[in-house]
């Protein structure tokens, strides 16, 4: 009796399965059937959804050749779209490789634009300087050589300058220890000096005189001073930071 109620149960159970997919192989087919019907009616193919849907019963189900070919006209449609949309994603990658390019070569093509006309400013000034200050104006013109070497005029420049080599006019004291680096500012107005003192020292080039006291703020040796293109900032490098000057006043400016 019990081996009997076991049976009868395993049988409910494999028959209300089978049913189960009977109905679902029926919904499928008639799903495709509906589907082939809006095909013929409007020409809507399969989304790709629909051929997710369908896949896992397609070799199980009975349907016509209709409905075979809508689901391969589907897919073809599909990978075609699809291989569309990875050309146009190819395609757009490069355009934006291609502006990114352009974009950089701009950016070069204005910096060199900008160091040239640089150059071409420090030998007006060289030029300028050359009778009254030849030290200043061969130092001008080594700075715009620098910025543009293949500059005619920075290149006249230091000719012009060479042809009466420099002599010394004065020697300027004041670090207390060996002097790092030196600039001359861009108007040859203004020195600056780094000394591994620690200190910064401005100079009056003309005179050889300090302008104002030592800019005192670095926490160990000061290796390097420039000017900034505007000519009113100076900024020096040690140890600790970089920090920047107000050139006139000899204050910092912001924190390092």
């Amino acid at each position: 009796m019990r081996y009997e109620l076991s049976h009868d149960t395993i049988a409910r159970q494999v028959y209300a399965k089978a049913s189960a997919e009977s109905q679902t192989r029926r919904k499928i087919e008639k799903y495709l059937a509906d589907k082939r019907s809006m095909y013929e009616e409007r020409g809507a193919l399969l989304t790709q959804d629909d051929l997710e849907y369908i896949a896992p019963y397609l070799h199980a189900i009975n349907i016509g050749d209709g409905e075979r070919a809508l689901v391969e006209e589907s897919r073809t449609a599909i990978e075609k779209a699809e291989r569309k949309r990875r050309r146009r994603l190819r395609w757009t990658i490069a355009v934006l490789a291609v502006s990114g390019f352009v974009a950089l070569v701009a950016a070069i093509l204005a910096w060199d634009n900008a160091e040239w006309a640089d150059a071409q400013r420090l030998a007006a000034l060289s030029k300028e300087r050359h009778q009254a200050d030849d030290v200043a104006a061969l130092l001008l013109a080594a700075v715009a050589l620098q910025k543009y070497p293949t500059s005619q005029a920075a290149e006249d420049a230091a000719l012009l300058a060479l042809q009466n080599p420099p002599r010394r006019k004065a020697t300027l004291r004041g670090h207390r220890g060996a002097v790092s680096s030196v600039a001359y500012r861009a108007d040859g107005a203004v020195l600056a000096s780094a000394g591994l003192d620690g200190t910064v020292l401005r100079w009056d080039p003309r005179f050889g005189t300090p302008i104002g006291g030592p800019l005192e703020g670095h926490d160990g040796q000061v290796h390097g001073v420039a000017f900034s293109p505007d000519l009113a900032v100076l900024a020096s490098a040690g140890d600790d930071a970089i920090r920047l000057w107000d050139v006139n006043s000899g204050t910092p400016i912001g924190d390092p």
